[in-house]
């Protein structure tokens, strides 16, 4: 697709695509679009997957040794602020 603005075009503003597919691609202003910098073609990587890019805080999933890790330090932490919270208590008050 052949447009009449160079905004694709230059392959000094190119740059990999983000998905690793190997392609250098372009942003079109004009069309509001990626370009393949070596085919001149909007870019449809075939790497792309809605999941990367919608962040679901709600839905987070802990992997088993994510969780081992939380339960092992969970605890721990929770009595350092504890001791931090007793000791700058003493601290103020003097």
């Amino acid at each position: 697709m052949e447009t009449t603005n160079d905004n694709h075009n230059n392959s000094g503003f190119s740059k990999p695509c983000r998905n690793r597919c190997g392609k250098h691609i372009r942003w079109d202003t004009v069309q509001n679009a990626f370009f393949e910098i070596d085919t001149n073609y909007r870019h449809r990587c075939p790497n792309w997957s809605q999941s990367r890019e919608k962040v679901d805080i709600d839905n987070h999933k802990l992997t088993s040794e994510q969780q081992l890790y939380a339960d092992t330090l969970g605890p721990a932490i929770a009595e350092i602020l504890s001791l931090v919270q007793v000791i700058y208590k003493h601290t103020v008050r003097a």
